[in-house]
């Protein structure tokens, strides 16, 4: 771990634009993501111009995932998933723009254009695509 990531955390920050409550659990508040999600979204908001992105679901424990009707295996209580909304830019685009970092390539891309916002995960095992 760089010695600025290590300095951020100690002030609740998990990168150089995501804070630890963002992508926390709302029930618990344990934040058990995968730093390689969240390097993933920096590398996603630089393809969006810097465009502000808000996590709308980050990690989720098991017992908020049952709560709110999450999949019962759901990448989120693996902290391998995020749902955002890119501030200017339709779900349709961002799924495009998550298509060209790796790990989202190889992961989950689920698109939600009438709620208006993308599940992007950085799952295993083969890429899998889903419009909601």
């Amino acid at each position: 771990m760089t010695s600025w990531r290590k300095k951020r955390q100690d002030q609740g920050w998990l990168s150089e634009h995501f804070r630890h409550h963002e992508l926390a659990c709302p029930c618990c508040d344990v934040c058990a993501v995968q730093l390689r999600l969240v390097d993933a979204l920096e590398r996603l908001r630089q393809k969006c111009g810097g465009a502000p992105i808000t996590v709308t679901s980050g990690f989720r424990c098991w017992t908020w995932n049952e709560t709110i009707g999450g999949a019962t295996k759901s990448k989120h209580c693996t902290g391998e998933a995020a749902d955002i909304v890119v501030a200017g830019f339709h779900p349709l685009e961002v799924a495009e723009l998550a298509e060209r970092i790796e790990v989202f390539s190889h992961g989950g891309i689920g698109t939600y254009p009438d709620r208006g916002f993308v599940h992007l995960d950085v799952r295993h095992g083969g890429p899998a695509r889903w419009t909601g």
